[in-house]
Parts: C-alpha cells; structure tokens; sequence
C-alpha cells in the first residue's frame, strides 16, 4: 500500500503539472498454481480481487469512475517462468507472477492496447529422453 499511494502521488501530482487526468488500467496477475480452498475459487477471481482493490485505491483517492479499468489475467500473462528447465516449480519466479500491472494513458486512448509481453512464456522441461517442447508462438 504504502508503494502504491506514492505512485498514486505521482500520477495525482503529473495531472495537475499536465491539466489532464489520466485513464488508469489495473491489470491483476496470479501464478499458476490452482486455488484449491479459500475465498477466491480460481485465480481468475484472485487477480480481478488484486486489480479491484488497486482501483478502490485510486477511487478513495478521488479518481473518477470513468477513467479507471481494472482486468483480471489470472495466470495467462505470466512475468517469469514458473518451472525451472529440470521440471520444479521456481518459488521466485512465481512471486513475480503475483503482481498488478498499472498502465496509466492519455485521456484520449479509447483502447487499452496489449503489451508486448502478452505472449505466454516457455521453458523447456527435461521430462526423459523423448520430451519434446514446442516453442513459443
């Protein structure tokens, strides 16, 4: 919280230097380990909770509706290979995955446009003689 109400800050201070407000996109982001218990049934919920809660930050603040989005990636947008090359899942790699995105645009975008990272990530993963990965599109 504490980071993001000094980006908040920020971007609060930017408008005011420009005379424009920002449209802000929140994008939550999850690794790929499945929920199995608890208050979020998938990690669809999870990330779009993540995002919700960095938006209702921005609202508390006095940002306008209609210049906020919040979109849930669940674990499709991964930052970091969640599996090292020999198969077990890497602990770092997958904090990494556990994030929100903030995109801040120009009042005049009327699209939210995909980041280049958008492509799922690949690794290749030693499972015996004959395994085979094919590489990322």
């Amino acid at each position: 919280q504490e980071v993001l109400n000094r980006l908040i800050n920020g971007i609060t201070a930017r408008q005011k230097d420009e005379k424009q407000k920002f449209k802000i996109v929140v994008e939550g982001h999850t690794d790929n380990r499945p929920i199995l218990a608890g208050t979020f049934p998938s990690n669809w919920e999870l990330s779009g909770a993540r995002a919700a809660r960095v938006v209702r930050m921005f609202l508390d603040r006095g940002y306008e509706p209609d210049h906020l989005t919040a979109i849930a990636y669940a674990d499709t947008r991964p930052a970091a290979v969640e599996r090292t090359p020999a198969g077990t899942l890497d602990e770092a790699a997958m904090a990494k995955n556990r994030r929100v995105v903030l995109r801040i645009m120009r009042p005049s975008a009327d699209s939210i446009p995909f980041a280049e990272s958008a492509k799922p990530l690949t690794a290749k993963v030693d499972t015996g003689p004959d395994s085979r990965v094919a590489p990322p599109a």
